[in-house]
């Protein structure tokens, strides 16, 4: 009995942390994906873009999206674990899994991963509960934004 609970609360725990707006998406669903995975929201907004702090006590991740397109077009990360990539990425996916295969191949554990595609940047990098990384579309970048911005 007390193995269903715990993994009952696990998977709560787990799909509370999962709904988060993908990169390339409308960032229209980043303030209710707060409401949906119980974490806060904070709102930046600069000329270029506005940044969407979602955080809870797991994981913080920053959704950078288009001051006018009000399309995402950054992602970033930090905690205790790295969040589910395939949401984030969404249709990314596919292209970030077959470029970190190869990226990989001669990877050893620790250090940073540069995953670098078509149109695809990723940086991930941390230890056991502290890990954070970045992901980017090079060709949403605003025109003059510092890449640095995006952490």
């Amino acid at each position: 009995m007390k193995n269903a609970i715990l993994f009952c609360s696990l998977l709560i725990l787990f799909f509370q942390a999962q709904a988060f707006a993908s990169l390339g998406d409308s960032d229209a669903s980043i303030q209710n994906d707060g409401k949906v995975s119980h974490t806060t929201h904070t709102l930046i907004e600069t000329t270029q873009y506005k940044r969407h702090e979602l955080s809870n006590p797991k994981v913080t991740i920053h959704e950078f999206s288009g001051a006018s397109s009000g399309k995402v077009f950054a992602v970033a990360w930090r905690g205790s674990a790295h969040p589910d990539l395939k949401t984030l990425l969404g249709s990314y996916y596919p292209e970030f899994q077959a470029s970190y295969v190869k990226a990989n191949a001669g990877h050893h554990h620790g250090g940073v991963l540069i995953v670098d595609s078509a149109n695809l940047h990723i940086e991930m990098s941390g230890r056991m509960m502290a890990v954070n990384g970045q992901v980017w579309l090079t060709s949403q970048i605003p025109s003059g934004m510092d890449l640095h911005e995006i952490k």
